[in-house]
């Protein structure tokens, strides 16, 4: 009986990529429409924020600190905001002692960097499996016939995303796209790079090569966006969006709280 409790109950918690299949025009993410708040603290701009704009750490019995993306690992966690700075902070020497309680092992400048660089690879990762997702749901335009016909539907696809070996000439087809809906706003159609060449995004897809693909409105369209932020945000920029929103100074020690 105990069993079957923690089972449902992980499952009203957990987002689950087939609850967005085949699902169009949801405004929330799954976890807003299953009546979460889905609002976490960060613990070192101590702001409080949607969760799909931040990542979980967790410490394993072994004292490992570990980057949990899908938020399902078990264990004692902490949430940060899903940016360089914010992170690499949280997992400094006296950041980490301050969230685990002194139970995690402390990390060096390179391991903490390597961990952070390992979850941008996953989430790049995570992208591609997600356009996967999409495209067995119906809601993916792939190729530049399909995603032309996507980008001039009424409300035009909300997300386009192109492989890093993409031809100029093809991106710069798309981007024309985007601008010559009549009547529609070309900010509201998100483009996002992949870390992947056409050869395996194709592969991926049972297609010979895929340089463009598409996204219709969707909960899938959705989670696609947040999951570029959080990977554009841990990626290694000279300065986080925590440093331009002023919740982190250029050392990064937060703005208005005691350093550690």
């Amino acid at each position: 009986m105990s069993t079957n409790r923690q089972s449902s109950a992980a499952a009203r918690t957990e987002p689950d990529d087939r609850a967005d299949q085949g699902r169009t025009g949801d405004p929330k993410p799954s976890f807003a429409r299953r009546g979460q708040p889905g609002v976490r603290q960060c613990v070192v701009t101590r702001t409080r924020r949607p969760k799909d704009e931040l990542v979980r750490l967790v410490v394993a019995p072994d004292g490992r600190v570990a980057i949990d993306l899908l938020d399902r690992a078990p264990g004692r966690g902490v949430y940060v905001q899903a940016e360089r700075a914010a992170v690499l902070k949280a997992v400094g020497p006296k950041g980490i002692g301050r969230a685990f309680k002194g139970r995690a092992k402390p990390l060096s400048p390179d391991a903490a960097a390597a961990l952070v660089d390992d979850a941008v690879r996953r989430l790049g990762d995570r992208l591609v499996e997600l356009v996967g997702i999409a495209r067995r749901a119906q809601v993916a335009a792939v190729g530049m016939d399909a995603v032309l016909d996507a980008l001039s539907e009424t409300p035009p696809a909300p997300v386009l995303l192109t492989t890093q070996d993409v031809s100029e000439r093809s991106r710069q087809r798309v981007l024309s796209g985007i601008q010559s809906v009549e009547g529609a706003d070309p900010t509201t159609t998100t483009v996002v790079p992949l870390t992947i060449n056409k050869a395996d995004l194709g592969s991926k897809l049972g297609r010979r090569d895929v340089g463009v693909v598409a996204i219709r409105p969707s909960a899938l369209a959705l989670r696609i966006v947040a999951e570029a932020a959080r990977r554009d945000g841990l990626s290694a920029l000279p300065h986080s969006r925590a440093q331009e929103e002023g919740l982190i100074r250029d050392n990064g020690e937060p703005v208005g709280g005691r350093s550690n």
